[in-house]
């Protein structure tokens, strides 16, 4: 018999059902403890609720790449900033539609990793690696089982006001466990879409498109490295620099504007986690003082794009630029047409907010 006794049947039922309203359940299309189905989003108006949640989460894996990537080599502030305006103005394009929920939406970790590789891609100009090790690290693959070990380890990260340094939020990682990489054939249709409607939101709002092969669900193409690569990196660093920086002063925030609660902690979380970015650019004393200095100087740097493209067209056969994958001089150009583009974009964001 047993020595302590059980509680009513009323009451465990009462237990059970407080735990499982305490668990969201939305866009599952699962059962309730008394057989009904969960509330779900599919099929209805997207929220300021769920983009809020989307932003926060999207941002806190970003963070992941970005503070806790040994050496913190894989992401620059710089990155991090492109990256949430990316996601602002994906999210600020698809409210304005009036987006019905589906199952292509997906989740914030495949928005994140589609993000670090769309990000790395316009860096560079093409989706490209230069090693079979980059190609690996840098596939849908290799970032998803990076985070995976992160989520793994359990550990809490806490969030601080920038301003008064308290504790704004504290948090597991929000990483989806269990899906299936490399997704199944007959699941790709549903990412290839869902990566291809995020790129439309994203350049409907005057930003570059994801690359075809990350829409395809592919590792980047492998190439050879350039001649005069270190100079290439340097302007390329330096016009980096200027495509996120004026993006970031041309982009505030168009999502959680309002004065609800949900929205007070996205804005909190999106400024801790872009604070953090910044602070740890500041400590790192690295190569960032050199693309500094080039950004600072604007004629300069164009000079030496100018210089870039001559030497690469009197290298190719018959004076005619190459037509290889990475093309430096006009991943180059590319990136300075971002910049227009985003200036360009800064009026119609101005009238419609």
């Amino acid at each position: 018999m047993p020595t302590h006794p059980l509680p009513a049947l009323g009451a465990l039922a009462f237990w059970k059902l407080f735990i499982h309203e305490t668990t969201p359940t939305d866009g599952t299309g699962k059962r309730k403890v008394d057989g009904s189905y969960a509330d779900t989003r599919l099929g209805k108006v997207l929220t300021p609720r769920w983009a809020n949640e989307r932003f926060r989460q999207v941002m806190m894996l970003v963070r992941e790449f970005r503070i806790e990537w040994p050496n913190q080599s894989l992401l620059s502030n710089d990155d991090v900033e492109f990256i949430r305006m990316a996601v602002d103005t994906a999210l600020a394009m698809a409210e304005r539609e009036g987006h019905m929920s589906d199952i292509y939406d997906l989740n914030p970790t495949t928005w994140s990793i589609w993000l670090v590789q769309h990000t790395i891609a316009t860096r560079l100009g093409a989706w490209t690696a230069e090693s079979p090790q980059q190609r690996q690290i840098l596939s849908f693959e290799g970032l998803f089982r990076w985070l995976e070990v992160q989520h793994a380890r359990g550990e809490a990260r806490n969030l601080y006001d920038p301003s008064t340094r308290q504790l704004l939020h504290r948090y597991k990682l929000p990483f989806k466990a269990h899906m299936v990489i490399p997704p199944p054939k007959n699941e790709l249709f549903k990412w290839r879409k869902g990566a291809r409607r995020l790129s439309a939101w994203m350049e409907a709002g005057g930003l570059v498109p994801l690359a075809a092969g990350i829409v395809e669900q592919q590792p980047p193409a492998l190439v050879d490295a350039p001649p005069l690569q270190s100079r290439r990196e340097q302007a390329r660093a330096a016009m980096w620099s200027r495509v996120a920086s004026r993006g970031a002063n041309l982009r505030r925030m168009s999502n959680a504007n309002e004065d609800s609660e949900d929205a007070r902690l996205t804005r909190g979380v999106v400024g801790s986690v872009m604070a953090e970015s910044r602070g740890a650019s500041s400590t790192q004393q690295e190569a960032d003082a050199s693309s500094s200095a080039l950004a600072d100087d604007g004629d300069s740097e164009d000079e030496m794009v100018r210089e870039l493209e001559q030497e690469m067209a009197s290298e190719a056969p018959g004076g005619a630029p190459s037509e290889a994958p990475e093309a430096p001089g006009g991943a180059l150009a590319r990136l300075l047409e971002g910049v227009q583009r985003i200036e360009e974009a800064q009026n119609m964001y101005s009238s419609s907010n």
